[in-house]
């Protein structure tokens, strides 16, 4: 069985066939965009990757409007992987705020 982190980078190289049907799950895109950083991250390292991670969680954060949780909830754990690609990074202030914000919910900067 793979880990969570490994089954989305596996997914996004190919080596996992997506799930079946015309219906994409609610969370397709967080597993597709996170698969791919991930992805990434395991051949290149979070160094290359952790800049674009933000990038795409601050582009979801955005896109959040009114009540919408299951998109609050989409963008939260992109902000986590985030997160951790900063971390990885050595970029520990970064990572600790961009945490701190994915767990807080939509504020802006």
């Amino acid at each position: 069985m793979l880990r969570r982190d490994e089954g989305q980078a596996a997914r996004a190289r190919g080596e996992v066939e997506p799930d079946s049907g015309n219906a994409r799950e609610p969370d397709g895109y967080v597993k597709d965009a996170v698969g791919w950083l991930l992805a990434y991250d395991d051949r290149h390292g979070g160094d290359h990757v952790a800049d674009t991670a933000v990038q795409i969680w601050e582009a979801e954060r955005r896109r959040i409007t009114g009540e919408d949780k299951q998109h609050l909830a989409q963008a939260a754990e992109i902000g986590e992987v985030a997160g951790w690609l900063l971390h990885d990074s050595a970029r520990f202030r970064e990572a600790r705020v961009t945490l701190t914000e994915a767990h807080s919910g939509p504020a802006r900067r």
